[in-house]
């Protein structure tokens, strides 16, 4: 089944019109649905590795987030994050063209065509090459890079007075609105000008650079933390 039918199939259940859609096609798409749908549904929860490697003889995949531009990998993140995450659009952001040595999607035409491209391929085969790199971001931002960018969420056992819980809503707005911006205001050190190619830096030489200011900010507060109380003692004696 090609990724375009499963992606039709998805958008008439979500509306509850899937009988709908289905008298609505052809009848080689009816016989691709009847045919297909029983090895392709429920999708795989692992991807394929002999998938992948077809796919990368015809793309040039970003399965591993460390190879990905920082601005890359911010717009994959903010689409897995979405409320509304689009699989058209993370497959776009990791699927590219053989030929490209540096993502780029400036060109608008150019990007419609490659999701056109995208779209006529095998949906399990879209689905191995996303589900590896999900994998690999599993494995880089909350293991090999714990805490550098993201901390596993842990419910709160205690509950917290309103007005405390309203001020802490707002500084996590603050903190999410601006979350991309502060990294790379920080890694421009502030230079705006430099904005743009901080964005082309590639993830493998960000997340080490984030590493190392994320340690290095924990021994300089642990320091001013044993400083400050070291002066509260001599001022009980």
């Amino acid at each position: 089944m090609k990724f375009r039918t499963h992606l039709e199939i998805i958008d008439a259940v979500k509306s509850d019109a899937y009988t709908e859609y289905l008298e609505s096609c052809d009848i080689g798409k009816k016989l691709e649905i009847l045919r297909d749908q029983s090895d392709v549904y429920p999708l795989p929860k692992s991807p394929d590795p002999e998938r992948v490697r077809n796919m990368s003889d015809k793309f040039n995949l970003y399965i591993n987030i460390l190879s990905m531009s920082l601005g890359q990998f911010i717009m994959l993140e903010s689409e897995i994050r979405s409320s509304n995450t689009s699989d058209e659009n993370v497959a776009s952001l990791i699927i590219r063209p053989k030929d490209e040595k540096d993502y780029d999607n400036l060109d608008q035409e150019r990007e419609e065509k490659i999701l056109e491209s995208i779209l006529e391929e095998d949906v399990l085969d879209v689905y191995s090459v996303i589900g590896s790199m999900m994998l690999n971001r599993e494995y880089m931002l909350f293991t090999k890079f714990s805490g550098v960018l993201y901390n596993r969420v842990e419910e709160q056992e205690e509950e917290e007075e309103e007005e405390e819980k309203s001020d802490k809503i707002g500084e996590e707005e603050f903190s999410s609105q601006w979350f991309w911006y502060r990294i790379v205001r920080e890694l421009a050190q502030g230079d705006i000008r430099r904005f743009n190619d901080i964005y082309d830096l590639k993830m493998s030489v960000v997340m080490v650079e984030l590493s190392f200011l994320a340690q290095k900010a924990i021994l300089e507060n642990a320091r001013a933390r044993a400083e400050e109380a070291r002066q509260r003692a001599i001022y009980r004696r």
